[in-house]
């Protein structure tokens, strides 16, 4: 979600995950130690739907199911990989409910 990665910070990713609630595939990879936000850092006590998000007219299924992601230069492809194997398994299991 947003603008072309020449245009947006390099170390933040917001993706949808149509079908799963943003705030339950947060808490299912929170389980797994995997740390994400619903929101932007500066709002992350509000729970609604980003205002960045809406103003690039994302419909209410990717707003709802938005999660963003911080890298720092600590992070290691192997721990990406592994996140991504982790989303993969949480969105499967979710899809199901």
């Amino acid at each position: 979600n947003g603008p072309p990665l020449t245009e947006s910070a390099p170390h933040i990713l917001n993706l949808s995950f149509p079908g799963v609630k943003g705030e339950v595939l947060l808490h299912a990879l929170e389980e797994l130690g995997v740390l994400v936000s619903v929101g932007s850092a500066c709002h992350s006590r509000h729970p609604e739907p980003s205002h960045v998000l809406q103003a690039l007219g994302l419909n209410e299924q990717r707003l709802t199911s938005a999660l963003r992601f911080s890298f720092s230069s600590f992070n290691n492809t192997r721990e990406i990989d592994l996140v991504i194997e982790y989303i993969a398994g949480a969105v499967k299991q979710l899809s199901r409910i």
